[in-house]
């Protein structure tokens, strides 16, 4: 009976070891794994778009990559994705660009350009803010021509300026409540929320959110569910959530193809093409 107990207590002693290692690996590793930035740095190259530089809170340079709108026009205000930067929006602003629809393409401390610094959820909000604020003051586009567009890692981002007061209209492509949430699907044993020091907790922001909201998201996304994105579109009064079937996390712009375009192009004119129906 004693030895039963022992080699019980063994195990369970063992059992707490590696909980414990995993739980100093999550702390230690974590924003390696919420900041996943492209190896190599590109320089964005695009006709008629010109670099911008600002200066951030902690006196580091902010970088951002600025399309005009032609007069009347919206400007996009663009909060890229994990695994990407600045340059791999050059496509978007283009797009944009044929419709006289402007772009300030905002790139995150720690990615792209700006690789040599370091990611945190404050200093993203920081480079986000300074960068809007330049749009309004340096180059002259007014809160009520600014359309924020986040994807993925970029909605936490632009549902925070938005809460702000930010932008006229917000645009929110594979959006999550949180960063806590997402944590808990693969790591539910885990007390994430104690362990995670950027949460991007866009599900308590929702509320402040005042502008216009269109919501899209693939009915198969497995890394953000659905369900996150009906969620956050139910906090967020007056919001449009529109399914795009047979979509996932990656494929957004591929599967949606020219009319995911026209729908953004048609929201950000304030057109009202935002139909909450699956769209094959």
């Amino acid at each position: 009976m004693k030895d039963w107990r022992k080699r019980l207590l063994g195990v369970a002693k063992s059992a707490g070891r590696i909980y414990l290692m995993l739980m100093l690996a999550a702390l230690l590793g974590q924003r390696y794994l919420i900041y996943p930035a492209p190896r190599e740095s590109v320089r964005p190259v695009s006709k008629g778009g010109r670099h911008i530089t600002t200066r951030l809170s902690d006196g580091k340079q902010g970088y951002a990559f600025f399309t005009p709108a032609q007069h009347g026009n919206p400007t996009l205000v663009v909060f890229h994705g994990n695994g990407e930067q600045v340059a791999d929006g050059v496509w978007l602003a283009e797009t944009m660009a044929i419709s006289g629809i402007g772009s300030l393409l905002v790139e995150y401390p720690g990615y792209g350009l700006l690789a040599k610094q370091s990611s945190t959820e404050t200093a993203l909000y920081d480079a986000a803010e300074v960068a809007i604020r330049h749009l309004e003051r340096e180059l002259s586009v007014p809160r009520e021509q600014q359309v924020l567009l986040g994807q993925s890692l970029g909605t936490g981002v632009a549902v925070e300026m938005a809460a702000r007061g930010h932008g006229q209209r917000l645009i929110l492509l594979s959006a999550y409540t949180s960063m806590v949430d997402l944590a808990r699907k693969r790591a539910p044993l885990m007390p994430v929320r104690w362990l995670l020091f950027d949460q991007y907790d866009s599900i308590s922001k929702a509320p402040r959110i005042r502008c216009d909201t269109l919501l899209i998201h693939g009915s198969l996304d497995q890394i953000v569910p659905l369900e996150m994105g009906k969620k956050l579109s139910s906090q967020i009064r007056g919001a449009n959530l529109w399914i795009l079937a047979g979509a996932s996390h990656n494929d957004l712009w591929d599967r949606g193809d020219t009319d995911l375009v026209a729908r953004i192009i048609d929201f950000a004119r304030g057109n009202g093409r935002t139909a909450t129906q699956a769209t094959q």
